[in-house]
């Protein structure tokens, strides 16, 4: 067995580099380096000449500004990898999806076989779900099994995305105001990437088939997280609430009673990750 990580030098894809060696799992990083997904030739002799068995998708170009970059990366160079995977013996893929296909407005946790939704102005979620429907198109000639992992919201230190968190974790350094707009109703199934990373190389090992949630199941709002903030600064941090015209009000909280089953928990507490984060 020797995995394949793309987008090794992203957020979670360093995180999943040392979770596999942790393992003592044989691996490569796919980086944009040495593996050009614009190249579908370059990419079958990097997986023949690397003698890659299973593949960990995390590459992909999330800024919903740029559609170009987003389809280039996110459609177009899956569809290339995924036509190499095909003629290089590669026989099992981790695809490394996200929340964000399901779309707002759920009131209760959200099942796998839930309808996918993503929200008109989220382009990224729309190429991640396109790459879903890829994936099963395109290996149902094949012999190579897959997982998709759809992935709820990932934190850690030095994520370079999810500026909510960051803005706590900035704040409690610095013994700074906490703001709160609204009355912070927003709700969210947050996951250290720790988690994410271990879950994803749970799937890729055991060869889990069809789609996951990689989720803790545990919704929180903004107002428990700036609360849960304040109380690791030990009240350090000053809360001060803004007033607002239009609060954000939707909830996606993921069902992961799936991948329990199968094997898998996450078992970091949001408090735990956060006080991880503060120490960075």
């Amino acid at each position: 067995m020797k995995v394949l990580v793309t987008g090794a030098e992203g957020f979670i894809g360093k995180y999943v580099c040392k979770a596999l060696e942790d393992s003592k799992i044989e691996f490569c990083r796919g980086t944009r380096d040495n593996m050009n997904m614009a190249d579908a030739e370059g990419m079958t002799r990097f997986l023949k000449q690397n003698r890659v068995s299973h593949i960990i998708h995390l590459a992909a170009f999330a800024d919903n500004t740029d559609g170009k970059k987003l389809f280039d990366s996110n459609i177009a160079g899956w569809y290339r990898l995924l036509s190499a995977a095909k003629k290089s013996g590669v026989k099992y893929i981790t695809f490394g999806g996200t929340n964000n296909v399901y779309g707002e407005g759920w009131q209760k946790r959200i099942p796998e076989d839930a309808p996918c939704s993503p929200a008109y102005d989220n382009e990224y979620a729309l190429t991640k779900y396109i790459g879903e429907l890829m994936i099963e198109d395109m290996l149902a000639d094949s012999e190579i099994k897959y997982s998709v992992m759809r992935i709820s919201d990932v934190y850690g230190p030095h994520q370079k995305h999810g500026n909510l968190i960051k803005a706590i974790v900035r704040a409690v350094k610095e013994n700074d105001v906490i703001k709160l707009y609204g009355e912070g109703r927003r709700t969210r199934d947050y996951i250290y990437v720790t988690d994410v990373a271990d879950g994803m190389v749970f799937a890729t090992v055991n060869e889990l088939e069809g789609v996951y949630n990689l989720s803790t199941g545990v919704g929180t709002s903004v107002k428990e997280l700036v609360e849960l903030a304040i109380k690791i600064s030990n009240g350090r941090c000053v809360l001060e609430t803004v007033a607002v015209d239009k609060e954000d009000m939707s909830a996606i909280v993921l069902d992961s009673e799936k991948l329990r089953q199968a094997g898998f928990k996450a078992e970091i507490t949001l408090e735990k990750g956060l006080c991880a984060c503060i120490k960075e």
